[in-house]
């Protein structure tokens, strides 16, 4: 069993309380209820009054064992946290919305994730808080049983997805790590080869090792499947519009992105609200007419060279064919 405070008063000589009481059991349901405590103090004596539960409420089937350890945290900005524990030999996290709670709101109560624990026989658990110079804060689980076992949880996780959560516009900003988890190599890790065929004045000194090399990198784009992490920006994008009831004219989202693999095109919902501010290798563009810039010739001999040999036609209009190649089996039909 745990208990914490979740508002206090006063008023002339009276002193009330509410308290935020959670238990568990061989039942495997975990109970958390709001009760108001009274107390009237006088010169001599206090006397305590403790009401009625006002609220509760009973999350069945919790755990798959008997809970034999529970926690609630609160940080400093108020937020409350549950860590429960049991013969399953899991530790699990809730939040408790304490402000609903008082509301008699049946959604205060919500489980985030749970992991494995090492510890048999587990009878106990508790927490403490750790803060560091830099202010920043670790909160320290123990947990009992045969042995202890130690597990560290950082609490800006939760203010980040609290944050998250109260939002209605997200910017998503992302580079070369982000790809990384499918798979791909970032740009450091590249062969120079890649880096020297990064130059698209290189179309023009080698055009066909140019054209085949990005063919190559395009094809393996196309058959990179992307990571949880796309999905899980999708789902919660996708909840945000439903929450917000958003037109499909206005996005609560935006991805700026410098990678050039075209995984955010794989779904639908990020499509009228991206920026590949480097391009997509999965986009061809017609390049007979880049030797000119708004109808003006590009100055150099490498350029003369090219327009001379390709776009002598296109002085007066730049050429804007493009295809967007969304399968391998596309890709090659059009090549």
């Amino acid at each position: 069993m745990s208990i914490i405070v979740i508002e206090d008063f006063k008023k002339d000589n009276d002193h009330a309380t509410s308290v935020l009481i959670c238990s568990g059991g061989d039942d495997q349901a975990l109970t958390i209820a709001t009760m108001r405590i009274d107390l009237l103090i006088t010169k001599h004596v206090t006397v305590h009054n403790v009401g009625e539960i006002e609220f509760m409420i009973v999350a069945k089937e919790a755990s798959s064992s008997a809970l034999k350890g529970i926690k609630t945290v609160v940080d400093d900005e108020g937020n409350c946290r549950l860590y429960a524990v049991g013969y399953d030999q899991r530790l699990s996290v809730w939040t408790i919305d304490t402000l609903a709670m008082t509301q008699k709101k049946s959604t205060s109560l919500k489980f985030i994730s749970s992991a494995p624990i090492d510890i048999f026989d587990v009878n106990c658990l508790d927490v403490c808080k750790i803060k560091f110079k830099n202010n920043d804060c670790r909160e320290i689980i123990a947990i009992g049983g045969e042995g202890v076992e130690l597990i560290s949880m950082n609490p800006n996780f939760f203010r980040a997805a609290k944050a998250l959560h109260l939002s209605n516009y997200l910017l998503l900003t992302c580079g070369a790590g982000f790809s990384a988890d499918s798979g791909l190599a970032t740009y450091e890790q590249m062969a120079e080869t890649y880096q020297t065929f990064c130059n698209p004045l290189k179309l023009i000194e080698d055009e066909d090792r140019f054209q085949s090399f990005w063919r190559e990198f395009a094809l393996t784009y196309l058959t990179t499947k992307p990571h949880e992490g796309y999905h899980v920006i999708e789902r919660f994008c996708l909840k945000k519009e439903i929450e917000l009831k958003q037109s499909n004219h206005i996005s609560p989202w935006y991805i700026y992105s410098s990678n050039v693999d075209g995984l955010f095109q794989q779904f639908d919902c990020f499509k009228n609200s991206l920026c590949e501010i480097h391009g997509c290798a999965t986009n061809m563009c017609c390049s007979n007419g880049m030797g000119y810039d708004n109808g003006l010739e590009r100055k150099g001999k490498i350029w003369k060279d090219w327009n001379d040999r390709v776009s002598k036609s296109l002085v007066e209009d730049d050429c804007s064919t493009s295809v967007t190649i969304k399968s391998k089996d596309s890709f090659q039909k059009k090549l």
